[in-house]
């Protein structure tokens, strides 16, 4: 009947019923995303929710530890603007006058090769996109991402309408199948037995495709994987694909590409957070890592964080040098190994008689080490690479070897370097850059190689190399003693300094205390010292006030009324005021001298208790001493340079110049690195023994 009122008016009925019909579809594909889902819920959340990484005993839930990462988006912009970092001239202009007054400050490569961009929280970020390439160097978390992306569409947290499929295209690589049929089963696998319902879902763009670690296949099957990723985009453009990897270098026309961020300070301390969840182990960890700028910068890497965490489990303190060298061992290659991952091995990047593994890479990567930092290069172009290769090979292979070339990009694939931008690198942690110098120094056969790290001694960009150098060393003696030396040599033409050193000698003789001369010369010596720094602050505060009067008086003189201005009305002057004093009560509060101090002078000891059992705790309870300070700070911190200039006033004054103080300053930190080396390496007992015994002897009285 139906048919025959259509054909009466002239419609043609199969059209009209197909559209009456289209609701009805939409509804069935809606109840099938859903359905399919919920099979697929039990098996993918077993297989994305469990992470077990490194020496893990057992595997831990994602949901109990996932960090959320950030991303970088427009990664062809940001090369761009990277770029115009290379031009010193403009950034001279803005940093320059900075990095030349701070003398701890890095210079300038360095401060660039640390340079970042503002990065986004990844899982808002991305939602705009459904094809996208997300990139990111060893460890830094984007297999777990993907993982977490996973679980997050499950529970329709992130595109709720989709239903989620992860596919390892390394494991893919290996099959014969195309990546369609690959996919389908990887649904069999997840429990969906009707491959045609799959199929409708990838037909209607209800999919969303996870595919991780492009960078993983073997080079002879790459060119397959990309025309099987490219053939799945174009053929079913509708679905969401999001491909993972360290570098992809095929590029699909219809993918955006974001890079994942190093973790912020924030990302950190909540990482640490929920894998300890123990208000003390954590505060412990936290402590221990803070110590030491180089395992700070490892933190940023979810990898090496996670490292640290199982590490400080098992050993409760952190060994620098040892740390360093597993880290540098998972960036290299064992991190790959450990997943059965061969593609990347940086065995490929050498001669065919060369490949003898991780010892032969850690040679070459220790000799681009030392030259670069050795010529304050932090950021490098493959040019530069390429001729440290060379020397390399020049030093090592003059004869079979002489006509092969070490090639750049497997050396690059293997994550130590982080291509910043086009054609420019860096090392992917300083740490590492740090670490490979000192073993190329320490391995070297050269007569000359300590002399070489002697001369460098004061120097704030050697000082963890010389650190790890004679860590490295079988026997360290020489070292030392040739650094006991070069720190004395700084004061030996000073002779009221000398006569200082000797006033302290003589004033730690008169204690009966169980310490050894040595630390008690270090103590006084620590103590005048600070005496400096407290002068120093002193005259900024006093400097400060003045010009805050002035200021005032200047208001008076325009007619501005200046009893009704506020304190933080004075803007700059107030400021500076207070970061001052912040600066004081920090120091009190977390600097150990002044329990030194009360060793030597008891009196000293009872007055500085007193004003430190009213700060709260900077570190453990930030949040009470940031209140406690609004209101209790300025007159704190009153009280607290009207004891230190008693204190200062009741010793001897030595009258020292500028020029002296910083003297005695180089000389001290000399000493606190002999001291660093002296606790680290392996130094025979008698030598160790003599160079303790007359620290900080006037010259008369050193060997």
């Amino acid at each position: 009947m139906f048919a025959q009122i259509c054909e009466g008016l002239g419609l043609n009925w199969q059209e009209l019923f197909s559209r009456s019909s289209m609701p009805t579809v939409t509804l069935s594909i809606d109840s099938t995303v859903q359905e399919v889902r919920q099979k697929c819920h039990e098996n993918l959340t077993k297989r994305c929710n469990r992470i077990r990484v490194l020496d893990m005993t057992e595997p831990r839930e994602l949901k109990e530890i996932y960090t959320n990462i950030n991303i970088v988006e427009e990664v062809g912009q940001l090369r761009e603007k990277l770029n115009l970092l290379t031009d010193r001239s403009s950034i001279l202009t803005k940093i320059g006058d900075r990095l030349k007054r701070d003398a701890n400050s890095e210079d300038l490569d360095q401060y660039l090769s640390r340079f970042t961009v503002k990065s986004v929280p990844a899982l808002g970020a991305i939602r705009e996109y459904s094809k996208l390439i997300i990139l990111g160097g060893v460890g830094s978390g984007k297999t777990t991402f993907l993982k977490y992306l996973a679980l997050q569409c499950l529970n329709s947290n992130f595109h709720g309408e989709l239903v989620p499929v992860l596919i390892s295209v390394r494991d893919f690589a290996e099959s014969d199948k195309t990546l369609t049929d690959y996919l389908l089963s990887a649904f069999l696998a997840y429990g969906v037995k009707d491959t045609h319902v799959i199929e409708q879902l990838l037909n209607q763009g209800h999919l969303l495709i996870l595919l991780d670690g492009i960078d993983e296949v073997e080079i002879s099957k790459v060119k397959r994987v990309n025309i099987e990723i490219k053939a799945l985009a174009d053929q079913f453009p509708r679905n969401h694909i999001f491909i993972a990897g360290r570098v992809c270098d095929y590029k699909f026309e219809q993918f955006s590409e974001v890079q994942v961020a190093k973790f912020n300070e924030e990302q950190i301390h909540t990482f640490i957070r929920q894998w300890f969840n123990n208000k003390d182990i954590i505060k412990n960890f936290t402590q221990a890592i803070s110590t030491n700028s180089a395992l700070n910068e490892l933190t940023e890497t979810p990898l090496f964080l996670t490292f640290l965490c199982l590490y400080f489990e098992s050993n409760r303190s952190f060994n620098y040098q040892e740390i360093l060298e597993q880290c540098l061992d998972l960036q290299l290659g064992a991190w790959d190994y450990e997943r059965g991952i061969t593609s990347r091995t940086l065995a490929q990047a050498m001669p065919h008689s060369l490949k003898n593994g991780l010892k032969s890479s850690l040679k070459i990567w220790s000799h681009v080490a030392l030259l670069s930092h050795d010529a304050s290069k932090y950021i490098f172009k493959s040019k530069y690479l390429k001729s440290c290769l060379k020397s390399y090979k020049t030093e090592n292979y003059k004869t079979e070897n002489a006509d092969q070339d070490l090639e750049l990009k497997p050396l690059v694939k293997s994550g130590l370097l982080n291509q910043r931008y086009r054609d420019t690198y860096t090392f992917s942690h300083l740490a590492f850059q740090e670490y490979l110098a000192a073993k190329k120094i320490a391995e070297s056969s050269n007569p000359y190689a300590l002399d070489y790290l002697v001369d460098r001694f004061e120097d704030r960009r050697w000082q963890n190399v010389i650190l790890l150098a004679s860590g490295m060393l079988m026997n360290a003696d020489e070292l030392a003693i040739k650094l006991y030396k070069k720190a004395n040599q700084i004061l030996e033409k000073q002779q009221n300094i000398q006569e200082f050193l000797d006033w302290i000698n003589k004033n730690s003789t008169y204690l009966r205390v169980s310490y050894q001369p040595s630390t008690l010369r270090a103590f006084y010596l620590d103590i005048n010292l600070n005496n400096f720094r407290i002068e120093d602050r002193n005259r900024a505060l006093e400097i400060t006030h003045n010009r805050t009067m002035e200021r005032i008086k200047e208001r008076d003189i325009t007619g501005i009324d200046s009893s009704n201005l506020s304190n933080t009305s004075l803007n700059t002057d107030y400021d500076l005021a207070i970061a001052l004093n912040l600066h004081l009560a920090l120091y009190v509060a977390e600097n150990a001298v002044l329990h030194l101090a009360g060793l030597l002078e008891p009196q000293l000891s009872r007055s500085f208790q007193v004003l430190k059992d009213q700060l709260p705790d900077p570190k453990t309870e930030e949040e009470k001493f940031n209140n406690w300070w609004q209101s209790n700070g300025i007159s704190w911190s009153k009280d607290c340079r009207s004891l230190l200039i008693q204190h200062r006033k009741a010793t001897q004054d030595w009258n020292f110049t500028p020029d002296q103080e910083a003297m005695l300053k180089r000389y001290h930190e000399a000493h606190v690195l002999l001291v660093n080396c002296l606790n680290t390496s392996a130094i025979s007992p008698s030598v160790k023994q003599s160079i303790q015994d007359t620290m900080f002897l006037p010259i008369w009285q050193q060997p």
